[in-house]
């Protein structure tokens, strides 16, 4: 059976998308034996070498993961995101940011978007 162009493009562009996303391809969320999940930014990534491994932070969390212990809220770095362990993801205008203690830090909300997380409720109404 024969695609049509558009779809076979999509289709091709989507699986370029896969193929070159670093979460998929050679840095996967890894699931240490003790429970945490191991980011490609963690302390501790390239030390897990016993592990289950996961496409995203998310879904290692629902897989019973763990944020690993390490930043707390007294990070002054307001440039970063925090996936929480509860898999909201809050950026410095969030009104929980500076009370998220146990979290992962991610570069962009569209990274931590994409690694399974969602803004929490209310997000931006009176942020204008």
């Amino acid at each position: 059976m024969k695609l049509p162009a558009h779809i076979g493009i999509a289709l091709s562009s989507f699986t370029l998308v896969l193929l070159t996303s670093p979460a998929l391809a050679d840095q996967p969320v890894k699931k240490s034996k003790s429970g945490y999940c191991h980011y490609h930014t963690s302390d501790f990534y390239d030390r897990t070498h016993h592990f289950t491994a996961f496409d995203t932070v998310g879904a290692c969390i629902r897989a019973q993961g763990k944020i690993p212990p390490g930043p707390t809220s007294d990070n002054p770095n307001t440039d970063i995101v925090k996936f929480s362990s509860t898999g909201i993801c809050h950026d410095k205008n969030s009104e929980f940011f500076e009370k998220t203690r146990n979290y992962i830090a991610m570069k962009s909300l569209d990274e931590c978007i994409n690694q399974g997380g969602r803004l929490p409720l209310n997000y931006g109404e009176g942020n204008e």
